[in-house]
């Protein structure tokens, strides 16, 4: 699956069952995700900022399982669908990096910074308390 360069090179059956899975299995990162909120929620009223390299598309059932609870830094901008991985051969690059915050915090601005060094471009989201007035 991964060529000596380090990308990967599926065929597009092989790549619909992957998404297959990761829409409707509980796979290992469904069953972290879940722990992982669960843990987070005994300190639901903390500001709280979950970010990194969950390894899952927008949508699967890991996301769904965290957005149950924390948003989506990058809901309704332009880079949401933007891919942060790009060692896949083709156009569509996935996006499998995120920022999620709780509640009590708003996300004001995220992007895909698309910086050349290592195999994903980090997402960067400004943040604040909810209820602060902007600077």
């Amino acid at each position: 699956m991964r060529a000596a360069d380090g990308r990967f090179e599926l065929a597009i059956k092989e790549w619909a069952k992957i998404l297959w899975v990761e829409f409707f299995a509980p796979t290992s990162r469904y069953l972290a995700a879940r722990e992982l909120v669960d843990r987070l929620q005994v300190d639901s009223d903390l500001p709280t900022l979950l970010g990194g390299d969950f390894n899952t598309v927008p949508w699967s059932y890991p996301i769904r399982t965290i957005t149950r609870s924390f948003r989506d830094a990058s809901w309704l901008t332009r880079s949401y669908l933007e891919g942060t991985y790009h060692k896949l051969p083709g156009p569509l690059q996935p996006r499998i990096d995120f920022v999620f915050v709780s509640p009590s915090l708003q996300s004001t601005q995220a992007e895909v910074v698309q910086c050349p060094t290592g195999d994903h471009y980090p997402v960067r989201a400004n943040v604040r308390l909810s209820g602060e007035p902007l600077h």
